[in-house]
């Protein structure tokens, strides 16, 4: 300890502090990146030590001149203490989850609400964050910086920056190649790098939201009306969290996870793409008219959605939400956020999703009654993770052993496999009682329900976990997602729908680019902004909708 003492208060050039700095959080917060560079050169023609030496040293040498360019006496302290406990957290997600940080990452973090955020903790986590980042900060907040004059200060660092920079240039001219193929092959990794990674995309989030002249708000359904060939509408958009088809059983999966709707005559669709890989992403792309090819966050902040549009036609709608909120697709209808504090459903401060189907009862009742053509929005909690065990009650453990913790990295592959088809499993036993009760009015209404998942999950395949991943980069088990239809006794025939041409078209590859213009088909509004080449029922019409 004393020894400690005497290394802590002995005086240190604030240059040798700075490198000291940025050879630490090279070395130590970015394991995840150059154990990637090291895999990206592994058995490739090119060399491999000095090469990849050469891309480390050069990355390593710009983090140098970035932290020199903080290395002022009152800024060096505070500065590094924040990045370290940051980078403590973010490198547990690099190395454990494989989480790139770009735009689309950021706006999941801003959007995730503390519920969501606790189910991340672990024991794993909580190391992390004080190994790498309450430990190394007290010792810098106790080590002793000399500085020179002002004058000495800034001439010293401004000839180690020169110096770097020179250095930086020479290795980047010499070994060309490398950097060259690392451009052309692996856009992303730089998404990897930090403090880099996670404070360039914050300052684009926050630069898009608060810094940009928001785009011209566009009003959509201008003379959006129903064309009715049925009964009163009592429909269901379910929308799933973190499901992917290859737990399916519909799917040709080992385990029967889907037991409960396997009499209900659902149509499931075997290709369907997500739009993202995060809710934030997907749950506004799949209701507005935007394709996945010119979709962005701020285009649909700004526009009418289908549910604006819906409302406009004379549509009841309400939106039920079990889990981080709609992000933003339903600030303009009735929407109840489900709070933990019905005994029969909840636990601390999470939901079971059998607590919507009761509040779907009452809805469908009420419906009913005011005959009105209506739509029920439910935004499930369903498998999202890390705490798969968490989203079923203990009666639906039908996969075991399972794998109870929030480090999910850490159980074995099988156990984690099966906690998350428990969810899915529980996630059908949710449709199934939704299906059941939409049954009792199906005589006297067209009824119908339409699920779909927001997107995928990894579950250690190639050693990725959980979602997120930029799209370009992401495993396909992040992107294929289940869609599954549901229609009453009579709802096809009223609505001049061949049903075995429905069923016929279950191979055919969609998207949630299909979602908008289905969902206002199922619905029988129309508008001007529905085209029948994405609506997945237009082929099978009898009478085609305009």
């Amino acid at each position: 300890m004393k020894k400690l003492y005497s290394f802590l208060t002995k005086p240190y050039h604030f240059l040798v502090v700075t490198l000291a700095l940025a050879s630490f959080s090279f070395a130590i917060y970015n394991f995840g990146f150059w154990q990637h560079i090291f895999t990206i050169f592994s058995g490739n023609e090119l060399s491999f030590s000095f090469k990849v030496l050469s891309v480390l040293a050069v990355y390593a040498l710009y983090l140098a001149i970035s932290i020199l360019l903080f290395s002022y006496k009152l800024l060096i302290k505070p500065v590094f203490i924040l990045l370290f406990l940051i980078n403590a957290i973010a490198s547990y997600m690099v190395n454990k989850y494989g989480i790139l940080f770009d735009i689309s990452m950021i706006e999941n973090i801003f959007q995730t609400n503390p519920q969501e955020a606790t189910s991340y903790f672990s024991l794993t986590l909580f190391i992390y964050f004080l190994a790498l980042g309450v430990l190394p900060s007290i010792l810098l907040l106790k080590l002793n910086i000399s500085y020179p004059s002002f004058k000495k200060t800034w001439l010293q660092r401004l000839s180690l920056i020169i110096g770097l920079l020179a250095f930086t240039s020479i290795i980047t001219k010499t070994y060309y190649q490398p950097f060259s193929f690392i451009g052309r092959q692996n856009k992303y990794i730089i998404k990897k790098i930090l403090p880099f990674a996670y404070i360039v995309a914050t300052w684009k989030t926050v630069k898009a939201h608060y810094f940009t002249t928001p785009p011209k708000y566009i009003v959509g359904g201008k003379n959006a009306k129903t064309v009715s060939t049925t009964d009163k509408k009592l429909s269901i958009l379910v929308v799933g969290e973190t499901a992917r088809i290859y737990n399916y059983g519909y799917y040709g999966y080992k385990n029967n996870t889907n037991k409960y709707t396997q009499d209900l005559n659902l149509i499931n669709f075997k290709d369907v793409r997500s739009c993202g890989t995060a809710t934030a992403y997907s749950v506004p792309c799949m209701l507005t008219n935007l394709t996945r090819a010119n979709f962005s966050i701020e285009k649909a902040k700004y526009r009418d959605n289908l549910l604006d549009i819906a409302r406009k036609a004379g549509v009841n709608l309400i939106w039920f939400d079990n889990n981080g909120g709609c992000k933003g697709m339903c600030d303009r209808i009735k929407h109840i956020y489900i709070k933990p504090n019905n005994p029969k459903f909840c636990r601390k401060d999470y939901c079971y999703d059998e607590i919507l189907v009761e509040e779907t009862k009452k809805e469908l009742q009420k419906a009913y009654q005011e005959n009105k053509d209506s739509l029920i929005i439910l935004h499930i909690i369903g498998s999202h993770g890390p705490r798969y065990y968490e989203r079923y009650p203990k009666r639906f453990t039908t996969f075991t052993p399972e794998c109870r913790r929030a480090d999910v990295e850490n159980c074995e592959l099988s156990t984690l496999r099966n906690t998350y088809d428990n969810t899915i499993l529980y996630t059908d036993f949710i449709l199934s009682r939704l299906i059941n009760e939409l049954k009792v009015y199906e005589n006297e209404r067209a009824t119908s329900l339409f699920y779909i998942s927001d997107h995928g999950e990894s579950l250690g395949e190639d050693g990725a976990f959980l979602h997120g991943f930029p799209y370009v980069l992401a495993p396909k088990e992040q992107k294929q997602v289940p869609l599954q239809l549901y229609f009453g006794k009579n709802t096809l025939k009223a609505m001049q729908i061949d049903e075995n041409c429905l069923r016929n078209k279950v191979d055919d590859q969609l998207s949630h680019d299909n979602v908008f213009h289905t969902l206002l088909s199922l619905l029988q509004i129309q508008t001007d902004e529905y085209q029948a080449e994405l609506d997945i029922l237009s082929s099978c019409k009898k009478t085609k909708q305009k």
